[in-house]
């Protein structure tokens, strides 16, 4: 048990140092004057809330989640997307510690799922974009 602690942990500080690291290179840009450069950061972390979102609906759908617990989690994925990896990890193990075990095969999944929706469209294309402005 104290490895998935250690692994959850983990991937929490990893999610939430890419996307501290991915906003402050949106408002460094900005601030040097580099307006569209910035934005496009922006739109690449917040591109990935689409797919999180069809993908997350249609498995709440499937385990018929209440409309209490997905409406929250859209609006999450809408406006913290950059986060929602990082939010998506605790609530893990904050279901994990509580043995709410509906709640805990919920909050694994979709964790996974929004690491790898992340780290699948949103690195690639970063990695693109700074190829192209260097």
């Amino acid at each position: 048990t104290i490895a998935v602690f250690m692994f959850i942990l983990v991937a929490l500080l990893i999610n939430l140092t890419d996307s501290g690291s991915d906003m402050a290179l949106g408002v460094y840009l900005y601030g040097r004057g580099f307006i569209m450069e910035s934005v496009i950061v922006f739109l690449t972390d917040y591109l990935t809330s689409t797919l999180n979102i069809i993908h997350f609906l249609t498995i709440s759908l499937q385990n018929k989640m209440s409309w209490r617990v997905t409406l929250p989690e859209t609006l999450m994925f809408l406006f913290l997307n950059p986060f929602a990896p990082s939010i998506t990890c605790l609530l893990w193990m904050i279901f994990r510690i509580a043995d709410n075990e509906r709640m805990k095969r919920h909050y694994n999944f979709l964790a996974r799922l929004s690491c790898l929706i992340n780290g699948t469209f949103e690195s690639p294309i970063q990695m693109v974009l700074m190829l192209f402005f260097y």
